[in-house]
């Protein structure tokens, strides 16, 4: 990417943080997580070490982006839900929610703290580098939910945001973080 890059090129970055960095999901323990390193050598059992790795390697492309005069931006975490969370959760008339189709805010806070903090930490090293608070954008209020306060579905399924979320939670908050980038 950085060989492509030219002046005032915006990359934007968006990753399932549960699945590579958080603790153990419903879908993929840590004790049998494994990633294959920078230098060859395959790391079983921490995603805590592949968070580390991985900002070692973020902060390498910020610098390689800003010697070009290039920004990145980074989605932050959004909450993740149960396999079955379509299912019970689906706002639809003849569906009546289910307290297991909502999360605390604080929950989610507490889940994402340390990797919220270390992208934070490094985009003040960087004034290239922009996190939206995606979290933010999809929890409004002190409870996330599968369904916003109308009852339309935030998610299409139990880890990946509705086209109806991505356009009126997650774009004006991408907008704001491309507008920065351009005016930096």
């Amino acid at each position: 990417i950085p060989k492509q890059t030219r002046s005032g090129d915006i990359l934007i970055l968006a990753l399932r943080f549960p699945y590579h960095f958080g603790p153990d999901t419903y879908e993929f323990e840590e004790k049998v997580f494994t990633y294959r390193a920078m230098n060859g050598a395959v790391i079983s059992g921490s995603k805590r070490r592949f968070f580390a790795d991985w900002l070692v390697e973020v902060e390498k492309l910020v610098e390689s982006l800003r010697s070009k005069d290039a920004n990145l931006i980074i989605l932050g975490p959004v909450p993740e839900w149960e396999k079955d969370a379509q299912m019970r959760c689906d706002g639809q008339w003849f569906r009546v929610s289910s307290s297991d189709c909502q999360s605390p805010r604080s929950a989610q806070d507490i889940l994402y703290k340390e990797a919220i903090s270390s992208l934070n930490k490094l985009s003040q090293r960087h004034p290239n580098l922009h996190i939206v608070d995606t979290l933010s954008q999809i929890c409004v209020t002190d409870i996330c939910g599968y369904t916003d306060r109308r009852g339309r579905n935030l998610y299409w399924d139990d880890d990946h945001l509705s086209d109806y979320a991505a356009i009126n939670y997650v774009a004006p908050a991408i907008q704001k973080a491309i507008d920065a980038s351009i005016d930096h």
